[in-house]
């Protein structure tokens, strides 16, 4: 398959992914939610990665990296549902749950880069 067929094959599997949280939402957000909790993104990419025959060292950073972004995620969406449940509105949310993302993130990104 040459480059751009596949990169259109690409984008509208993940694109589908995309999609259909977005239809199981709408009746069904706790659902939606859980869906969205299963790493299908880390999947999809591993396997594009794998198509385009990456060495293991690559994956192995790569699931690495999803690894360790893991906690600022939790932090996110932690930060979103406490700040919804104090009664912001959801631009306000997902700003504070950002904050708490970026927060962590840049934590984390120090203490790897430092050798922890």
């Amino acid at each position: 398959m040459n480059e751009p067929a596949l990169l259109a094959l690409k984008a509208l599997a993940s694109g589908g992914v995309i999609v259909l949280v977005n239809v199981v939402a709408r009746r069904e957000p706790g659902l939606a939610g859980l869906v969205v909790a299963f790493p299908a993104v880390t999947l999809l990419s591993a396997l594009w990665l794998a198509v385009d025959r990456v060495p293991d060292t690559t994956m192995e950073q790569f699931f690495r990296g999803v690894l360790w972004g893991l906690l600022p995620t939790f932090v996110f969406v932690l930060g979103i549902v406490l700040s919804l449940r104090a009664g912001l509105p959801l631009a306000g949310a997902v700003g504070a749950g950002a904050l708490g993302w970026a927060a962590l993130t840049l934590v984390i990104q120090r203490s790897v880069t430092s050798g922890l």
